[in-house]
């Protein structure tokens, strides 16, 4: 169905240094089939950590500087090297099994995430079913969006 659908697979993180060899040529083989892909984006986070991101952004950034002393430090700098500098801002974050405890999403693409909705909820990931994904989106489609107003 991702060939039929033309579904852009995203991996983002630090998953080649944590995914077993063969898992890693897997995924990177799925990326490179869909790569030019444009009509969904299945996007999976492994290994990863916003702050852990940000971080490798700015060293990035700096080596940058260091070689170019004219570099103008912008937002569309800090986003081209980003992990996820590639993807379009989030409208909607689903946090799945944290509604009590939402911490472990500190640092969750915090690029992204500034002007998101956000929605929490006690069911965890493998329970999320459709009847629970249409409870978050019917919340989601009664929110006024204020964009940080």
């Amino acid at each position: 169905e991702i060939h039929q659908n033309r579904v852009k697979v995203n991996i983002i993180g630090r998953w080649s240094e944590i995914l077993p060899k063969k898992g890693v040529e897997v995924i990177k083989e799925l990326i490179k089939v869909t790569k030019d892909y444009d009509q969904y984006f299945l996007n999976f986070l492994v290994g990863y950590n916003g702050t852990d991101e940000m971080l490798a952004a700015i060293k990035d950034i700096a080596k940058e500087a260091r070689k170019d002393k004219n570099l103008k430090i912008t937002e569309k700098t800090l986003k081209k090297n980003l992990w996820s500098g590639h993807l379009p801002p989030i409208d909607f974050l689903i946090r799945t099994g944290s509604k009590g405890d939402p911490h472990n999403s500190v640092g969750f693409m915090m690029w992204y995430c500034a002007n998101s909705q956000l929605y929490f909820t006690d069911t965890t990931y493998p329970d999320f079913n459709k009847k629970e994904f249409n409870k978050a989106i019917n919340d989601f489609v009664r929110r006024q969006r204020r964009f940080g107003k």
